[in-house]
């Protein structure tokens, strides 16, 4: 019996000997003290390109000043961009500039890898901008191509961005809030069922050159496609070319959107004078006072954080008697 108490009392010792040395091998991992559940985090650019990051970039390049704004909206800090941007406050004061000429027709591909980023954004609009991005991929950069013909585009760029950056509030803010505002006001142009045919121009003011475009081309079609409009550019084969004065006339538009490039005053003087003379003079939108030259700061570039606001402008030209305030 007292064998058997002996061999009890030793079992017990072994058992508590053994839990404590698991305790004791146990390994002491550090959490960090602000743990990113974001990460690994990987996405789809709008190329088809599949990018995976593993930590937050701190060193960002962003070829273009919309989508500078866009990452600066989100909450983060653009180190390397291009002149523009820096000119519309959506780089650093710091930030390093990678194109040489001010129009960002180029960009110093050296200067750029050199300045080792590690996450570069650029835009399928410019040809340098896509010839840049593949560079840095094959240096083994994390390197995404974008292009926004929408709100919904832009959407998807900015949650991309407030993901890498953890910021699902401003996502929010510059986002979904947003959403919400345009939703309902296509909720009210939708019961109003416009069938209003319009025209979409860009004048190149140092050519004068006249180009009809569709949602292909611009995000500002896309828009007035949304709000009811019909764009008679889809009917014209030849939008990649000089739009005709025949062409104008054929399908009179009854209201004509235009956007500048360049000087917006000469192309304002150089246009009107054209729509005084014969055979524009004739059209609908010309003699009912509809042409309508777009400002630069809504419809230059995406309007990012004022979507909204552009959606709203468009609609009041579109439905004039109308009250449309969210």
């Amino acid at each position: 019996m007292f064998k058997k108490l002996i061999l009890i009392i030793i079992s017990i010792c072994l058992v508590f000997s053994l839990s404590c040395s698991k305790k004791e091998n146990k390994p002491n991992i550090k959490l960090p003290d602000n743990p990113n559940m974001n990460f690994p985090y990987s996405f789809v650019d709008s190329a088809g390109n599949e990018l995976t990051l593993y930590e937050e970039p701190k060193n960002v390049a962003v070829l273009s000043s919309s989508f500078a704004e866009i990452w600066t909206l989100a909450g983060g800090t653009v180190n390397i961009s291009v002149t523009k941007a820096k000119e519309r406050g959506a780089a650093d004061s710091n930030c390093i500039i990678v194109d040489t000429q001010s129009n960002n027709m180029s960009i110093d591909t050296e200067l750029l890898i050199s300045s080792e980023p590690d996450l570069v954004i650029g835009s399928s609009d410019h040809e340098n901008q896509i010839d840049a991005v593949r560079l840095c991929r094959k240096a083994g950069i994390p390197s995404a191509i974008f292009n926004i013909k929408s709100f919904t585009d832009y959407l998807n760029v900015l949650k991309i961005s407030t993901d890498l950056l953890n910021r699902p509030s401003n996502f929010k803010k510059y986002g979904t809030d947003i959403e919400e505002k345009i939703k309902s006001l296509l909720e009210v142009t939708d019961e109003l069922g416009s069938t209003t045919n319009i025209l979409f121009l860009r004048i190149e003011s140092s050519t004068h050159s006249l180009r009809a475009e569709t949602k292909n081309e611009s995000f500002v079609c896309t828009m007035l496609d949304e709000l009811g409009t019909y764009n008679i550019a889809a009917d014209i084969p030849s939008i990649f070319y000089n739009i005709t004065a025949e062409e104008m006339i054929t399908k009179d538009p009854e209201i004509i959107f235009i956007a500048v490039t360049g000087d917006e005053a000469a192309a304002k003087e150089y246009l009107n004078s054209l729509f005084e003379s014969e055979p524009y003079s004739s059209l609908t939108a010309v003699k009912q006072g509809n042409c309508h030259f777009l400002p630069d700061d809504l419809f230059g570039y995406e309007p990012n954080e004022e979507w909204y606001d552009a959606y709203l402008y468009l609609a009041k030209i579109i439905y004039p008697n109308t009250d449309l305030e969210a």
